[in-house]
């Protein structure tokens, strides 16, 4: 049967031996033969559009939605552009505009 002090000693000696063991060296072809079986993909232009990403922060995405969303609402809701008579020739130019005194 093993006693309390039998464990502390083989602790010891395996801390011994821990201490003395010298890992041994990787051979120089080996990050070449690692680097070789994988090569880095390569990326073409339209497979970035498709899969890519551009990172940006939240607060910036945020504005961009809200200024895209009034610019929208701004020219959708505003009515069609008034008709501008030119000055030199005011009795040649016919308004089409329904609104009273919009030319």
């Amino acid at each position: 049967m093993m006693q309390p002090d039998d464990d502390r000693r083989d602790e010891s000696q395996l801390s011994g031996l821990l201490r003395e063991w010298q890992v041994p060296g990787a051979p120089a072809s080996l990050e070449r033969r690692v680097l070789a079986a994988c090569p880095p993909p390569k990326r073409t232009w339209w497979r970035f559009l498709l899969s890519g990403s551009i990172p940006v922060p939240v607060p910036v995405a945020c504005l961009l939605v809200l200024l895209l969303t009034g610019a929208v609402w701004r020219f959708a809701v505003a009515g069609p552009a008034p008709c501008a008579a030119s000055a030199s020739a005011p009795l040649l130019v016919r308004c089409a505009s329904p609104v009273p005194g919009a030319c």
